[in-house]
């Protein structure tokens, strides 16, 4: 939910502590934002260190492109690019958003300025002020209207403020030619991060996400769809969602989550949504459906993910609830049902049912992540103990992989590295060998060290050195059987 910047603490205090605090690393990632892999399987998008191509021997690029943070293929050779740019005046954050953006800006950011600047430092009760605004963003912007108040307030900080610099976050299609990434069509350019690319399966549309990760005062989700051969500004679908989406095979609708609250004790409640957002023509605008549909209640988190299936069924990542019962239990995968069960009517309102046994969850204690291959046919999923295992969507049946990777103490599960899929019986995974954890293709049964050359800034995980570490668990029961099967 929204965050509020308080009025009962001076402005500019929190200003300079959040521009010295928040930004630093860039826009957040996910790992598998740090592998992407071309629809066809031969070649990789690698974030690691920038922007470079990787083919499937392991064969890297020269860096191709610094700002680059997160990217979507739109074929083997086109893609869809989020990337940055820093700027150092408010007059370049206003060229580069427009003229509607820059006028809902600076309505905040006076609107914030105006009630800091005459509140008391204890007027406990003056009212909060709302910022959906990056705070350095909102430096630029007093730093030019209001230097003269900042530079006497400041003191010994004005130099820092003097030489502030924002970023501000496009969207583009491009494509890699050779040893170059060459940027076609700017589709969106806005003071956000975007944290989700997602083109429809047609490819002529892609919807995105943006939230602010590291701000203090807003980091709402909100879900935008533009045109990809068309010049359009980029329309906003969704506010309080997810982080992830997926589109409908039809290239019409959005799948997501939808938040309706949160609580501490719960975590963020709601629905799996639908909504309409391309017509019949192919054009977006006034859909069929004005509305989003609520398909299920959930309780979620937002990094929690959602597929679309080739038979029309959903695969989704959410708590797993039991009602009547007061909190949420482990993450699970569900599957929605695509017709309404006649004989308990009182589930259409939880039209879910979990996807992988009790005796396989209870073995494996939790899912960690999970991706759904190319051909919608398999998901791969790994657990807290760092097993994965591979899922058959047509009969449920599940099979452990004894590929060697376990959890690394200090990690949350979060920050295990996540099995991707470059093909449909072809995956990329994380392997420690040595001192070092690398980035392993597994064909079939064939493995390939693709990070064999890289260095050791581009490994999992960084900045830490993984020889550092100071161990690792036992693996679990079942991988330790597993592993002592012969293949």
């Amino acid at each position: 939910m929204a965050r509020h910047l308080l009025s009962s603490r001076p402005t500019l205090c929190i200003l300079v502590l959040a521009w010295w605090s928040s930004g630093c690393a860039g826009p957040q990632r996910n790992w598998p934002d740090d592998l992407v892999w071309s629809p066809d399987g031969k070649r990789a998008a690698v974030l690691r260190s920038g922007f470079r191509v990787s083919d499937t021997d392991g064969n890297l690029s020269a860096q191709l492109d610094d700002g680059v943070y997160r990217i979507a293929w739109l074929d083997s050779v086109r893609l869809v690019v989020a990337r940055t740019r820093t700027v150092g005046t408010f007059a370049d954050v206003a060229a580069a958003v427009g003229q509607q953006r820059t006028r809902a800006i600076v309505a905040q950011a006076e609107h914030a300025w105006t009630h800091s600047r005459f509140a008391k430092p204890d007027a406990s009760d003056f009212p909060d002020v709302r910022i959906e605004l990056p705070e350095k963003v909102l430096l630029l912007y007093l730093r030019e209207h209001y230097g003269d108040v900042l530079r006497e307030r400041s003191g010994d900080d004005w130099t820092r403020i003097e030489h502030a610099t924002a970023d501000v976050h496009q969207l583009i299609v491009a494509r890699v030619a050779g040893d170059r990434l060459e940027l076609g069509t700017r589709l969106s350019e806005d003071v956000l991060p975007i944290k989700a690319i997602r083109p429809a399966p047609d490819r002529r549309s892609v919807a995105f996400v943006t939230r602010n990760e590291e701000s203090w005062f807003d980091d709402t989700a909100r879900i935008h769809v533009v045109p990809i051969d068309v010049l359009a500004r980029p329309r906003l679908i969704a506010e309080n969602t997810g982080d992830f989406l997926d589109w409908t095979l039809d290239s019409r609708a959005l799948l997501y989550f939808s938040e309706s609250g949160w609580d501490p004790n719960i975590g963020r409640f709601g629905c799996l949504a639908r909504r309409e957002v391309v017509d019949a023509s192919g054009e977006i605008g006034q859909a069929d459906e004005p509305f989003a549909k609520c398909l299920s209640h959930l309780i979620f988190e937002r990094s929690d993910r959602v597929f679309s299936l080739y038979d029309g069924r959903v695969l989704l990542e959410s708590m797993n609830v039991e009602l009547p019962r007061e909190f949420g239990g482990p993450s699970r995968l569900f599957v929605l049902r695509r017709e309404p069960d006649v004989r308990y009517p009182f589930l259409d309102r939880f039209p879910v049912m979990p996807f992988i046994s009790t005796d396989v969850l209870n073995r494996d204690e939790n899912i960690a992540f999970f991706d759904v291959s190319p051909d919608r046919r398999r998901v791969i999923y790994g657990t807290p103990t760092g097993d994965i295992r591979l899922l058959t969507l047509e009969d449920g049946r599940t099979e452990l992989l004894p590929l060697g990777l376990h959890r690394a103490e200090g990690y949350i599960t979060r920050d295990l590295p996540q099995t991707v899929w470059s093909g449909s019986d072809a995956f990329t995974y994380v392997k420690r060998i040595g001192t070092r954890n690398e980035f392993i293709l597994r064909r079939g049964s064939t493995e390939t060290i693709l990070s064999r050359n890289w260095p050791k800034d581009m490994l999992w995980p960084y900045p830490a050195d993984p020889s550092t570490t100071k161990s690792l668990p036992a693996p679990s029961p079942s991988a330790r059987r597993a592993a002592a099967v012969p293949r």
